[in-house]
């Protein structure tokens, strides 16, 4: 499925018009307003944009939270691992040899 709509076009702060008309550089093209953040609005686009399958974007939004989820594991057992290492310290101090 294809949807169309309005966008404008920007170039950040270091960038010429020059390059952007010969090819050399790409600007940036958005929905949003980037006037306020250092980008200059050189003209507009008409996009169309071609839409994947909504199986093929469900499965890349799973992949994406699966890809979330590891990364929070990952942090959570550094955190455990630090508090069973402090407790392990103290447990070292309190300890008396029969």
């Amino acid at each position: 499925m294809e949807i169309e709509f309005d966008a404008g076009v920007f170039i950040g702060k270091y960038m010429r018009l020059e390059d952007v008309a010969s090819g050399r550089s790409k600007p940036m093209v958005t929905t949003a307003d980037m006037t306020g953040s250092g980008f200059t609005r050189i003209g507009t686009a008409k996009v169309t944009a071609t839409l994947f399958s909504k199986d093929a974007v469900v499965q890349s939004q799973i992949s994406g939270l699966q890809r979330e989820l590891a990364q929070e594991r990952a942090a959570s057992q550094k955190r455990q691992n630090f508090i069973l290492d402090q407790i392990s310290k103290l447990q070292a101090l309190t300890f008396e040899p029969a």
